[in-house]
């Protein structure tokens, strides 16, 4: 008897603990199914991609690159512009320097002195050119003064000085007069020697108004003469 109530009292306990297992087992499985649903949205967050449609990403891409040629294109229009801009000052630069070379030319063309055939026994050689007036400090109307000391004999020796290289320390004057071939109209002759080498010298000049004395022709000769 006491056995039957033994066995019976086993078998209760064992129902009592199934139906306690029972709610622990699904307990378990809910907590292992969130568990499992939790890791699988992170997955998916951090694993499975951005949401972005690829086209569009590749549309804002080319726009990008499109933005960066389209400056680049600038740059290279401003430096185009600025190489253009210096082209142009060079190129202007380049025709002003022309012209003065070509000026320039033309003036010692002009300056260029010739040697011209002379009947004169007594000159060795002569010379003309294109010489510039000498300058002057005198007032229009001008009237030339022979004397010694005075405004034009000092412009005239000047004159003389530079177009036959005589310093004017080495320089005699042997003669300044009124030349008398050309009409005699603010024309002069000045005849002179240098102290150091003996060369004797005839220099025409003429009179240009607010300019001064002006060489037309030098002659080189063998005695002193007027």
């Amino acid at each position: 008897m006491s056995n039957n109530n033994n066995e019976n009292q086993n078998e209760t306990r064992k129902e009592r603990y199934k139906s306690n297992e029972n709610p622990n087992m699904l307990v378990k499985l809910s907590i292992g199914l969130a568990g499992l649903l939790v890791l699988a949205l992170v997955f998916n967050y951090f694993l499975g991609g951005s949401n972005e449609d690829p086209n569009q990403v590749a549309g804002a891409s080319d726009q990008n690159e499109f933005s960066m040629i389209n400056k680049n294109s600038g740059t290279d229009s401003s430096q185009e512009s600025v190489t253009s801009s210096e082209t142009q000052v060079a190129e202007s630069s380049s025709q002003k320097s022309d012209k003065e070379e070509a000026a320039n030319e033309e003036k010692e063309k002009d300056l260029e002195e010739k040697q011209v055939e002379t009947n004169d026994s007594n000159v060795k050689k002569a010379i003309v050119a294109n010489w510039e007036p000498i300058g002057t400090k005198q007032s229009e109307p001008h009237v030339t003064s022979y004397e010694d000391g005075s405004q034009d004999r000092l412009e005239i020796k000047e004159a003389v000085s530079q177009v036959t290289g005589v310093n004017g320390n080495d320089m005699i004057v042997n003669w300044v007069g009124n030349d008398t071939r050309n009409d005699g109209v603010q024309r002069v002759t000045s005849t002179i020697t240098q102290s150091s080498t003996g060369m004797i010298y005839k220099v025409y000049l003429q009179w240009v108004p607010n300019e001064g004395w002006k060489v037309n022709r030098v002659e080189e000769l063998y005695t002193v003469i007027r």
